[in-house]
């Protein structure tokens, strides 16, 4: 005790506080002292706001704590009151019914009840966001759209009640809630969209059902839009490949208002809305649905044949045979069962036995006929396809065959002095191959014989000798142009179109053909006129440089002449295109297998 007293006397540096205050005086002036004082007193000040600011605060926390202390004891007696009313009632409850009731200790609230009613549908719709997002998450799409309309009537039922006043002012959550509410209606029609074009395989059926449904509901749309959005869906993802449960009838009331003490208006609203949905969602007529099942085939039909990306999606087919190949699988993968693998079960309830052709089936069930759907849909583009295939190997014969460039092209080399005598003697050599028959026309020759095959080929070489080079060249190129065509139509014609395809390719083979040799002949017939022309100008003007020899207008016309009589009697299908389309199997048939034995 001493000791503080002792340090308490002392002023700074170990100075009594009185000798310390003499000391200033004597050394510092009056200004300085002044300032000195108005320091410490502001520093006094100070100290005693901060002083009375920790008293106040601790006081504050004092009352608050005594508030909190008073509430809690409110509370607590109230719980212990709702526990002593649940266990009189269980008592009760587990009591014989010739017991006596025994009244609650607590008596009844109206007030409360009704504030407590509204409190949890404010929390349903606090709660239905959640909800929402789990039902999206688990792809619930139906239940999701249930819940939300759920919610709406709810919301509505706050809205029209007699204290709507008083409900907006004690919960003014309610109304930024159900914004946050409705905002989830285009998510789950967005959703249930994207269900609708998912092309993940293990989808079942129930799967797409759940998201037509809930779009249904989300929507407010009629029994024909569903249909027709279901079937625009299938279409997109067609053109992308180019490019879930329903709600039990008797659920509890409270289950589905999620806990709502007494929710008699929203139960009803929520049955007013099921007896609408069930009175609009009627049976759809079958001539409609036939209709419209029809058209979106021919649709998707015209799709899959139009230009994509500017381009044919057909074009990429380059013969007949791909053609004929393409149609059979087609026709293979309507007919097969794993295309409708999904609906074999309702098939097989319907008719009541395994189905073997299910897409037959499921036309006579949904379309009402049944008519070959292929002829709708891709009949007219394989046939265009096959005509352009034609049109395409006829221009290629007319880029591959210049008869007046190969006609000209035979000239007399510079400085031959060659004596036309000389010329004509070269030509006598080659003679005895004209009456000669063409190759498969000698009546005693037997197709396939081998003892023939060397005389069929010193035929075909004596030939190539007497023709020459190019006018073998340019035989052979249309020959094989028109095996070509008729190797690929006849591939094109095994189809169950057959009959309808030959009346409309057969003429249609035969004009290009008579076409493209008339452009040859007129050629030909052109350049014969000018030769003619160049003979007379020799006879009127020996000397002139400007007019061919002789020689060589007599080897253009003998080169044109073997071209003619090539065409005549030693092209094989030139006449067979332009025959009778009846022939056209055999004779190809024949020359597929000369060229094996040649090869």
């Amino acid at each position: 005790m001493s000791t503080t007293s002792n340090q308490n006397r002392l002023g700074t540096g170990g100075v009594p506080w009185n000798q310390d205050a003499e000391a200033l005086f004597r050394v510092k002036p009056i200004s300085e002292i002044r300032n000195v004082e108005a320091t410490t007193r502001k520093q006094i000040q100070d100290k005693s706001e901060e002083l009375r600011q920790l008293v106040g605060d601790r006081y504050r926390d004092l009352i608050d704590s005594a508030d909190s202390i008073v509430l809690m004891k409110s509370s607590c007696e109230s719980i212990s009151a709702n526990i002593s009313s649940i266990h009189h009632a269980i008592v009760h409850s587990l009591s014989s019914p010739d017991d006596p009731p025994r009244s609650p200790r607590v008596s009844f609230n109206p007030v409360g009840a009704r504030i407590y009613g509204i409190a949890c549908r404010v929390k349903y719709l606090v709660d239905t966001p959640e909800n929402i997002w789990g039902c999206l998450d688990e792809s619930m799409f139906l239940e999701s759209s249930a819940r939300y309309i759920r919610a709406k009537h709810v919301h509505s039922n706050l809205l029209n009640c007699k204290d709507n006043k008083n409900v907006l002012s004690n919960f003014p959550l309610l109304q930024h809630q159900w914004q946050i509410v409705e905002g989830f209606k285009v998510q789950i029609s967005q959703r249930s969209h994207e269900r609708l074009l998912d092309q993940t395989s293990n989808l079942g059926i129930s799967a797409y059902a759940d998201a037509l449904a809930a779009i249904a509901i989300i929507d407010e749309l009629e029994p024909k839009q569903v249909l027709t959005l279901f079937i625009d869906s299938r279409k997109s993802i067609m053109s992308q490949k180019l490019s879930a449960c329903s709600r039990d009838a008797k659920a509890n009331s409270s289950e589905l208002f999620g806990g709502i003490p007494n929710p008699d208006d929203e139960v009803k609203l929520w049955n007013l809305f099921k007896d609408k949905l069930e009175f609009d969602m009627v049976l759809l007529d079958r001539d409609f649905i036939s209709k419209t099942c029809s058209d979106w085939l021919r649709n998707c039909g015209k799709e899959i044949m139009s230009k994509i990306s500017g381009k044919y999606l057909i074009d990429v087919v380059g013969s007949g045979y791909e053609l004929s190949l393409a149609e059979k699988l087609i026709r293979e993968t309507m007919d097969s069962k794993q295309v409708l693998e999904g609906s074999l079960e309702w098939l097989k309830s319907v008719f009541g036995s395994e189905i073997e052709l299910p897409w037959k089936r499921t036309r006579e069930l949904v379309l009402g006929e049944d008519s070959d759907i292929w002829d709708d849909i891709f009949e007219d583009a394989f046939v265009q396809r096959m005509k352009g295939i034609i049109d395409l190997q006829f221009d290629e014969l007319s880029g591959a065959v210049d008869v007046l460039q190969s006609v000209r092209s035979i000239a007399k080399p510079p400085g031959d002095q060659t004596d036309p005598e000389e010329y004509f003697n070269r030509f006598q050599t080659g003679g005895g191959v004209w009456f000669m028959k063409p190759n498969g026309k000698n009546p005693v020759s037997v197709p396939g014989s081998k003892s023939h095959q060397p005389q069929e080929n010193d035929l075909h070489s004596c030939l190539s000798t007497y023709f020459g080079p190019e006018v073998s060249r340019i035989k052979d190129v249309v020959d094989n142009c028109c095996r070509k065509v008729l190797e690929d139509l006849l591939s094109f014609l095994e189809s169950p179109n057959a009959p309808r395809r030959l009346r409309d390719l057969a003429p249609y083979v035969q004009n290009k053909c008579y076409g493209s040799l008339s452009i040859i002949l007129k050629q030909l017939k052109s350049e014969l006129d000018h030769l003619y022309g160049e003979l007379l100008d020799n006879k009127i003007k020996d000397d002139s440089p400007s007019v061919s020899p002789p020689a060589i207008l007599v080897e253009r016309s003998l080169f044109i002449g073997r071209l003619l009589f090539a065409f005549q009697k030693h092209a094989r299908h030139i006449p067979v295109i332009l025959g009778s389309p009846r022939s056209w199997v055999n004779e190809v048939m024949t020359a597929v297998n000369a060229q094996s034995q040649l090869d």
